[in-house]
């Protein structure tokens, strides 16, 4: 097994900058859902965490994650420690990922700081950041065979953030049909892809959007603020989203007979995340929220 703390200069230098980042993240400032995050976390101790239903409509966060901020209150009750050991754990994930797929940490950290998904999922959606990057791991694992311990992070992460219903769902559906999508050809591979593109626009524009109105208390709420606004399709974010598609769509098909399982199904993950994406630009909570577990 592959050590992440050996002392290469890629680690160091990567470990180096999530240590210096970590305590940023950490000294955070006052923003609302740092606020929120730490009210729930000061009275861990006094919820019920024997009714889970009853745990979320108390504190709109998923029992997993209740559980998980009662072992770190355990420790310390410091909103400090509190968010460096979150962030820490993120930027871990992070890093076994990039590792697994054999790819440079530190760039990748890099990159990730660069994005818009570095602010959102280290000071705001610390949850689903979570959730997120525990499902993709599993997925990886998955693949590599080590089926207990991938079940056991799906779990996790389905416990932690309701938005990982939706990409275990995916991940479920490609594993049925395993075999056939392993083995195809690059103009196999090619229409199956265009094809997902299609199908998750229009399930996502037509079917999903409204279930989740009327399914969820939360999603509709949003729809009454600031969140269930119409996003534009050239809006900053989209265009550059789908100008990455495009150039990451070209290198995948150029290199296509040297990539292996775990790529093409996050290729194919990445495709239904932009479809799903643009099917519900006319909800912003929606299009940038579920889409995120497909598209980091």
């Amino acid at each position: 097994m592959k050590n992440i703390f050996i002392a290469r200069k890629e680690n160091v230098y990567t470990w180096l900058l999530v240590f210096f980042l970590v305590l940023i993240i950490g000294g955070r400032g006052q923003t609302n859902d740092t606020q929120v995050y730490y009210n729930v976390f000061k009275l861990i101790p006094y919820y019920d965490f024997f009714d889970a239903a009853s745990f979320y409509e108390d504190t709109r966060m998923e029992i997993g994650f209740g559980y998980f901020l009662k072992i770190i209150h355990f420790f310390s009750s410091s909103s400090f420690f509190l968010f460096s050991i979150i962030s820490f754990i993120i930027f871990f994930l992070y890093i076994k990922i990039s590792i697994n797929l054999k790819l440079n940490s530190l760039l990748l950290v890099l990159i990730y700081i660069l994005s818009g998904f570095f602010i959102f999922q280290q000071f705001m959606q610390i949850r689903q950041a979570l959730s997120t990057f525990l499902y993709l791991y599993a997925v990886l694992i998955f693949f590599d065979k080590k089926f207990f311990l991938s079940i056991c992070l799906f779990a996790l992460s389905l416990s932690i953030h309701q938005t990982a219903v939706l990409p275990v769902v995916f991940f479920l559906l490609v594993l049925i049909c395993f075999k056939i999508f392993v083995n195809l050809n690059k103009v196999g591979f090619f229409i199956i892809s265009l094809l997902g593109l299609i199908v998750a626009f229009f399930l996502s524009k037509y079917f999903l959007i409204n279930f989740l109105i009327s399914s969820s208390e939360a999603v509709e709420g949003y729809l009454n603020s600031d969140f269930g606004n119409q996003v534009s399709i050239f809006g900053f974010n989209n265009i550059r989203m789908i100008v990455c598609y495009i150039f990451i769509f070209y290198l995948y098909f150029k290199n296509f007979n040297g990539v292996n399982v775990k790529y093409k199904f996050l290729f194919l993950s990445l495709t239904a995340g932009i479809g799903m994406k643009f099917g519900m630009l006319e909800v912003d909570i929606l299009s940038g929220r579920l889409t995120t577990p497909f598209t980091i």
